[in-house]
């Protein structure tokens, strides 16, 4: 679905090439691994993986207007 005009929304897919237990998400500035800004970060119950799966992520962010 598309956001609402004030939503901001970024779609991204994360695939694996072994085995692990995904705990967390966090949405960064840049995509280079071990650098950029922190938005936001999100812990759950483990997400087990193997090689060849793949978890498509989506954030959405609602921007409040200045009162």
């Amino acid at each position: 679905t598309q956001p609402a005009y004030n939503q901001l929304q970024t779609v991204g897919t994360q695939s694996f090439t072994g085995s692990a237990a995904i705990t967390e998400h966090g949405l960064l500035s840049v995509i280079t691994e071990g650098s950029g800004v922190l938005w936001d970060r999100h812990t759950f119950s483990a997400i087990n993986v193997a090689n060849g799966d793949s978890i498509q992520w989506t954030y959405t962010a609602t921007i409040n207007a200045e009162t």
